[in-house]
């Protein structure tokens, strides 16, 4: 997959990756993330190899094909950069080894979005 990276959509150098196999999981993680991130959409761990990432949001899915090693993997070839594992909420056992492998955190699904008025 190619990828062309907008600069004009920088942040404060915070570009994050959103490697998920759902379309809408990506795009509502794209929209929230989209005021304060320079956001992308890829499908795949290859996509945007060559760019320098800050957060990477990695669909679970993937690291049960893949294996948890995989963490250690993207760490190697992304220093500096966090992972966070999206995944289901209560899969503690899976959760937990992923944590135990190097992902930085883990992003719960479903989430609720909450939006709340600018000065009031």
């Amino acid at each position: 997959m190619q990828m062309t990276i907008e600069t004009s959509r920088a942040a404060g150098n915070r570009r994050v990756f959103i490697v998920h196999r759902d379309d809408n999981m990506r795009a509502v993680l794209e929209m929230i993330l989209h005021d304060g991130c320079e956001a992308h959409e890829i499908t795949c761990l290859e996509g945007g190899a060559k760019q320098r990432v800050n957060l990477v949001l990695l669909d679970a899915t993937i690291v049960r094909e893949e294996g948890v090693a995989l963490f250690k993997k993207l760490a190697e070839e992304r220093p500096g950069a966090r992972f966070l594992l999206v995944t289901k909420a209560g899969d503690d056992a899976f959760t937990q080894a992923c944590l135990r492998a190097g992902a930085d955190g883990i992003l719960a699904a479903p989430f609720q979005l909450e939006v709340r008025a600018h000065g009031g």
